[in-house]
């Protein structure tokens, strides 16, 4: 799987983020500020100066929803993305309209595919989601968002008609401050980005700028 470069990085940076690679300023994404304590205990900063520009990057867009997806048995990430893609359908769907993708308005974030041991699931991966803000959702009381997410998440099926995310290991909440992005954020680091996708009308992807 192709890992994401420093150009699909500052692609996807703010036009703000952008000025401090600027050769004029002489800065890089080294200079890019932590966000918090725990990522300051880690040094992430010094040692992934790529993954610390993907955090100020998903901080700067103002995370609305953290969901968390578990499979229910073991795929290969080829497939879950499969899965993940339908469920981003779904729940589209549910949050704007049917014919989301022809106006189009349709959910963006982040996801953050994750090593995972559970009793509640024999898959190796989860993944967890930023959304990112949208005038659609303030209309909406929260309880009417968690009803579409889990309608969502168990209309996604296997062959068999059997649903693939287990109803014990899925949540959806308010992101709140940055420690769901730091949570989120826990296991990568500039060697392993290829867990990192952006979410953009077509779902999924690696690089950057498909989804913005």
């Amino acid at each position: 799987m192709k890992l994401i470069s420093d150009d699909d990085v500052i692609a996807a940076l703010s036009e703000s983020h952008r000025k401090l690679c600027d050769k004029n300023q002489r800065r890089s994404l080294m200079d890019l500020k932590p966000l918090g304590s725990k990522y300051q205990r880690y040094q992430l900063a010094s040692n992934n100066p790529i993954t610390e520009a993907c955090r100020e990057m998903v901080y700067n867009m103002s995370p609305y929803f953290f969901i968390s997806l578990t499979l229910m048995s073991m795929v290969n990430e080829s497939h879950m993305q499969v899965l993940i893609n339908k469920f981003i359908h779904k729940f589209n769907q549910k949050l704007f309209s049917r014919k989301y993708d022809k106006k189009p308005v349709f959910m963006e974030g982040f996801a953050f595919f994750e090593k995972f041991c559970s009793g509640v699931s024999n898959n190796n991966y989860h993944v967890h989601m930023l959304i990112c803000e949208n005038d659609e959702y303030y209309g909406k009381d929260f309880d009417v968002h968690k009803v579409n997410f889990y309608e969502a998440a168990s209309q996604v099926k296997n062959e068999r008609g059997n649903r693939v995310f287990s109803p014990k290991a899925i949540d959806i909440r308010l992101a709140g401050d940055e420690r769901r992005i730091d949570y989120s954020f826990e296991q990568l680091h500039d060697g392993n980005l290829d867990r990192f996708k952006t979410i953009g009308l077509n779902g999924l992807s690696d690089r950057l700028y498909d989804g913005f």
